[in-house]
């Protein structure tokens, strides 16, 4: 049996090792009301899915936002330069549906910008436990 990893955790790792977000919040919850500073919201879009016996193709769709636009902008294209090198032996970036476009949030009042890559993912080969 293959079990594909979850697209977001797996990004969420991804970003956070880079060097680029350290100590910032990146997180698959939308931005809180209260929270101050640079923020970056992960979503699985959906996307194609399973591509053959082990691979698996996801759109993610990723939200910075920040009270200063710039800092939000600096944040999505950083995102999107490493989307785009994304190559390891687990995550392989293969589009951008959608640049980083300003998109921000009308409740909030908060710049941010939004962008969506489709990234295909291996599964894994597991064992399930024998039933009882």
């Amino acid at each position: 049996m293959i079990l594909f990893p979850d697209p977001v955790a797996e990004l969420r790792a991804y970003l956070l090792g880079s060097g680029w977000f350290a100590g910032e919040s990146i997180a698959m919850q939308p931005r809180p009301d209260d929270h101050v500073g640079l923020y970056v919201y992960l979503l699985d879009a959906g996307g194609p899915g399973i591509e053959d016996t082990v691979t698996m193709r996801a759109r993610l769709t990723v939200e910075c936002s920040h009270e200063d636009s710039a800092a939000a902008s600096l944040a999505s294209r950083r995102v999107d330069s490493l989307l785009r090198a994304w190559n390891t032996g687990r995550a392989l970036w293969q589009a951008e549906l959608s640049r980083s476009r300003f998109d921000p949030d009308p409740d909030m009042r908060c710049p941010a910008y939004t962008s969506t890559h489709v990234v295909r993912f291996l599964g894994e080969e597991v064992t399930p436990p024998p039933a009882a």
